[in-house]
């Protein structure tokens, strides 16, 4: 009893061992069977622009820059204004008619000033849309050992052959 127990201790590992060897990693050669690029479509946006002249009116600056129509319009004013009226009305006419004339001189300079017309070149940014069919990657078929396996690619394999490294491990 105590011989069986020495061999099944012994037994076991020796039976792993060739197991063991056989687990690990090495580098072979695979045979190319195809090549495939693989396209996809992108949406390209080309801005553009489109340039064209705007006229903007342009408003005149409020009189001549002097108080001088205002003030003879102002001066004409409570001249006429002095006419109408008696007592103390007389010189409530007077500052009245002063007040209008100096209103009227100063809409009449506003109105005689239009304004002038500038014209801007105006640019707009508009988008052509456009589809275009660009590389996206090779898909790449091998056979190693009997299999056939598939894998993408940025760049197309050089040659007929690939390099592959084959992983053994135990199940």
């Amino acid at each position: 009893m105590l011989m069986e127990i020495h061999m099944k201790r012994w037994l076991l590992p020796l039976m792993c061992l060739p197991m063991v060897a056989m687990a690990g990693k090495y580098t072979a050669t695979a045979d190319i069977v195809s090549v495939q690029p693989v396209y996809t479509t992108k949406l390209i946006k080309e801005p553009y622009q489109e340039c064209y002249t705007k006229e903007y009116r342009v408003p005149a600056q409020s009189g001549d820059g002097s108080a001088t129509n205002e003030l003879i319009g102002g001066v004409i004013g409570g001249a006429i204004g002095n006419q109408f009226g008696g007592g103390s009305g007389k010189d409530a006419m007077t500052i009245m008619g002063a007040l209008i004339g100096g209103s009227v001189a100063n809409d009449m300079e506003k109105q005689e000033q239009p304004g002038r017309i500038e014209r801007r070149e105006v640019c707009e940014t508009f988008y052509r849309t456009r589809e275009e069919e660009v590389l996206d990657y090779y898909r790449v078929r091998f056979s190693y050992d009997g299999h056939e396996f598939t894998y993408r690619t940025q760049t197309r394999p050089q040659g007929e052959t690939v390099q592959v490294e084959v992983d053994v491990r135990l199940r």
